[in-house]
């Protein structure tokens, strides 16, 4: 085997063992695609982090993070598309939402969990999701695309550089209270030409 040939097959054999997206979805048309792309969180900032297993938020986390703390927040760092050089998608970025589920026990008031984009220049918005109570519940695609400090137009190296705070409501007098959340994921749907 030559070398450029053994180096295409570790290439390769690199790409595909890394390559973690979660899920893609497709919608061609005659001469325009639609694409819609899933992909996680791979770190989280250990100075600002959940109680109780904050590695819970990731891609590949097995247990639920979880936190009594009021105000407590976590931030999210290092998603899929920042780690994968083998993967570079191409098109225009029409929309970027973010999701996670959560539910919470309580002695109390209900706890609500926030998702808040974070941009290299600001924060964007509080995106309050009503956790159920007692068993788990999606947040639903919450879009980010158009958030205050968010990029206009998106590019992909704005979705490589987003973080988000996973921040549990701040209920001072609420009783006591265990918040759960599990993986957050980050959706965006994009366009490219068939031709």
């Amino acid at each position: 085997m030559n070398k450029k040939i053994c180096i295409a097959v570790a290439i390769l054999l690199t790409c595909t063992s890394t390559l973690s997206i979660i899920h893609k979805e497709s919608n061609v048309g005659a001469t325009m695609s639609t694409e819609k792309i899933t992909y996680c969180f791979l770190s989280y900032d250990p100075n600002e982090a959940w109680q109780t297993y904050p590695e819970g938020m990731l891609c590949d986390g097995e247990n639920w993070a979880s936190t009594m703390k009021n105000g407590d927040v976590e931030l999210l760092t290092d998603n899929i598309l920042t780690d994968n050089a083998c993967y570079n998608p191409i098109g225009t970025i029409t929309k970027v939402e973010l999701e996670t589920r959560g539910y919470y026990y309580w002695w109390g008031d209900d706890r609500d969990i926030i998702l808040r984009p974070v941009f290299p220049t600001a924060d964007g918005d509080n995106h309050v999701f009503d956790a159920p109570g007692w068993s788990p519940g999606s947040s639903g695609w919450i879009d980010i695309t158009n958030d205050t400090n968010a990029p206009d137009p998106w590019t992909w190296t704005n979705v490589i550089t987003l973080d988000c705070d996973v921040e549990a409501e701040n209920k001072p007098f609420g009783g006591w209270f265990i918040l759960f959340c599990s993986t957050v994921y980050i959706r965006v749907t994009y366009t490219h030409n068939n031709v």
